[in-house]
């Protein structure tokens, strides 16, 4: 349904009537009437209207002259002329004016309805045309801001600095008053504030959310965004007892885990969050993950760098890198020369060709009930099976490489037996 104003300028009071009560309210416009002339010039200067309705004649002017005025206005407002039957030589001339149509007295509704619908086919338009350049100029915008952060994310070492302009982003791209972002903490699982962007220091802090009772942990556990609020809503209360009324969660995942929550909220503009804020603010959790998984990366590599250069530094100690079944991964020349194999020998071995029986047995009791959680272990014994079958014991102490909080690997620093316990 149409919803332009438009403007009657007519003294006909069966006319006015005719148009501003029965016509043009069920079709959807809304109605200015002026009677005379010089009030129909005023209302044009204060108003905007959508199209006009002019009579030819009307009792202090000339409908043409009025005509002349309006094409001189850079509003470029469509007009119709109401003449009498007879006159159609002035509408010719009202044409040559510029009008965009003309109504002959008597005239039916379905006839003011055609020629108001033909006459503003044009404007609608335009207007259509300069709000899909207002979206294509918004969303380019908006992808520059995505571009950016993208390549922060793949530049920035700093975790922490990539999520705060992830937050500043989201913020600026929804057109929010506040976003903050929230991880689960590896033990207890409950969401924790690790960036904000206007979030006041007192809400900041109680920005602490169970998982399992609140709407951001609904989000980290189902995966699935939440859009609430907007004008038809009243305030409502977050978990954290502070009030929005608008807000939008949208989770962070990673090979189908959740990491965290990203969102946004407006406290006081009524103003709600779209499918395009909820797309854009997705995108936006997608590269947050990517800067929790880069920097989990780069611990992964400094372990295995501290892991090379152990091996290097500890060169009179034999060293052998093992998985959780104590299959080996790496040894250094010393392990390998007193196992008697090559390294890509060992790196196809099985745990049971290089350890005995009850070692393996050993290690996984250990494992399940010790928990390691220190850098080295206490000393631990150990059963070397060389690669002609000898058993050799040894005493050794494990360095427990962890990914996401859990061991994956165990580095076996192993004091070398002496010569004379071998013979």
């Amino acid at each position: 349904m149409a919803e332009e104003n438009i403007l009657i300028i007519d003294d006909s009071r069966e006319i006015v009537s005719f148009l501003s009560k029965k016509v043009l309210p069920g079709a959807g416009y809304k109605v200015k009437v002026s009677m005379t002339g010089q009030s129909g010039l005023k209302s044009l200067e204060k108003e905007r209207p959508d199209l006009v309705l002019l009579d030819m004649e009307l009792p202090d002017a000339n409908g043409l002259d009025i005509l002349k005025m309006l094409t001189q206005d850079e509003r470029e407002i469509p007009v119709i002329m109401i003449t009498a039957y007879g006159s159609e030589a002035a509408a010719v001339e009202a044409f040559r004016i510029g009008a965009r149509d003309y109504l002959i007295k008597p005239f039916s509704a379905e006839e003011v309805l055609r020629t108001i619908d033909r006459s503003l086919t044009e404007i609608r338009l335009r207007r259509e045309k300069e709000a899909l350049l207002e979206r294509l100029g918004k969303r380019v915008q908006e992808l520059s801001v995505l571009a950016a952060v993208g390549k922060s994310v793949a530049n920035l070492t700093d975790t922490d600095q990539v999520l705060k302009r992830i937050v500043e982003a989201g913020v600026y791209i929804t057109r929010a008053e506040e976003g903050f972002l929230m991880l689960a903490k590896p033990r207890s699982g409950d969401l924790m504030l690790r960036a904000a962007k206007n979030v006041e220091d007192k809400q900041a802090q109680s920005l602490h959310l169970r998982v399992e009772d609140s709407l951001a942990g609904k989000v980290f556990r189902d995966g699935k965004p939440i859009r609430l609020g907007g004008q038809a809503e009243r305030h409502f209360k977050m978990k954290t007892g502070y009030l929005v009324k608008a807000l939008l969660h949208v989770p962070l995942r990673l090979q189908g885990r959740s990491l965290g929550v990203l969102s946004v909220d407006n406290q006081i503009a009524s103003r709600s969050f779209d499918e395009s804020d909820e797309y854009l603010l997705s995108v936006l959790a997608d590269y947050a993950a990517i800067a929790l998984e880069n920097a989990s990366l780069r611990s992964q590599v400094q372990q295995v760098a501290r892991r090379y250069r152990d091996l290097g530094t500890h060169i009179s100690e034999l060293v052998i890198a093992c998985d959780l079944e104590m299959n080996p991964l790496i040894a250094n020349a010393r392990a390998l020369q007193l196992l008697g194999y090559e390294e890509r020998e060992l790196r196809i071995l099985a745990a049971e060709h290089l350890f005995s029986a009850q070692t393996l047995s050993r290690v996984k009791v250990f494992l399940e009930k010790e928990h390691p959680t220190k850098p080295v272990t206490p000393p631990f014994p150990l059963t070397l099976i060389t690669k002609e079958g000898e058993e050799i014991e040894v005493e050794a102490t494990a360095s427990p490489l962890q990914k996401h909080r859990q061991i994956v690997e165990l580095q076996w620093l192993i004091r070398p037996p002496a010569e004379e316990e071998r013979a």
